[in-house]
């Protein structure tokens, strides 16, 4: 099944969405939560036979692909991945708030 590499600004990306929650909101954080639903969910993927997601295009980057995460009530949280050449692995590359801006090309 698939491994997971989450690259620094995916990690940034839930470090700012917790304290976004923390000092706006008050509520507890939501990083450690969407790590692990990434990390079982593509934990039981074989990406040699099924590409989840839907590819977006952001410019130069034709390989990337959005992943809609629900979490509890709310919307789904989008997860910015790309599968690399090496066998299962996958690598996230943003993770965005629903109602978050969305990306844009450089």
């Amino acid at each position: 099944m698939a491994k997971v590499r989450w690259r620094k600004k995916a990690l940034d990306d839930l470090d700012r969405l917790d304290q976004w929650r923390e000092d706006d909101l008050n509520l507890p954080p939501i990083g450690p939560a969407i790590l692990m639903l990434v990390d079982e969910y593509f934990g039981k993927m074989d990406l040699q036979h099924v590409l989840p997601g839907v590819p977006v295009d952001l410019g130069e980057q034709t390989d990337i692909r959005l992943l809609l995460v629900p979490i509890g009530r709310s919307d789904p949280y989008k997860v910015f991945f790309r599968v690399l050449g090496e066998d299962g692995v996958c690598e996230i590359r943003r993770i965005r708030h629903p109602r978050q801006k969305p990306l844009k090309k450089p």
